[in-house]
């Protein structure tokens, strides 16, 4: 299930946060099925934007798991330095790095015994640039993740949570 809200257009990138989901929706979510080569939004602004069906848009949610549920946890993956062409909708950098992870934990314990007590989901993010930059640089990146050491990664609070927000109201715990 793919769910995209209207009235936004946003970007997406790569760090994993579980959520858990309590509220009722106060918003609508549109489940869109393409079928043609073009579509068009508006922006918050009120701008006509042209997408193309084939690619996943900046902060558009893909639901991975078979029928989620807002009474079980969300496991989310969103991503950080990935551009238009990886978010492919058949064989995207973005998606599979999505799936692998996803597959990688649910054969972990304990995610492997309560599997069933998930939702999965990718929330997409797209970049202006892929290079994820040492703390002080600039990073045009989707979440502005840095590093802060050998091994070590930050991304922009309030950027991340933007995306996360972009989930329906009622698969967060506010």
């Amino acid at each position: 299930m793919i769910i995209r809200k209207i009235k936004h257009n946003a970007t997406f990138g790569m760090i994993c946060s579980p959520v858990r989901m309590t509220r009722f929706v106060n918003f609508i979510v549109i489940v869109l099925i393409f079928s043609i080569t073009a579509c068009n939004q508006e922006d918050d602004n009120g701008n006509l934007q042209t997408f193309d069906p084939n690619f996943f848009v900046d902060g558009e949610i893909e639901f991975i798991t078979n029928e989620p549920d807002p009474s079980k946890i969300t496991l989310v993956f969103i991503g950080d330095g990935y551009l238009k062409e990886d978010l492919n909708k058949d064989s995207g950098a973005y998606r599979e790095a999505g799936l692998d992870y996803f597959d990688h934990i649910f054969f972990l314990e304990p995610f492997a015994t309560y599997r069933d007590h998930f939702n999965a989901a990718i929330i997409y993010t797209e970049s202006e640039e892929s290079s994820i930059r040492p703390e002080g640089q600039n990073n045009n990146t989707a979440l502005g993740v840095y590093t802060i050491g050998e091994n070590l990664y930050r991304a922009n609070a309030s950027r991340l949570q933007s995306y996360i927000n972009e989930l329906p109201n009622e698969y967060l715990d506010r």
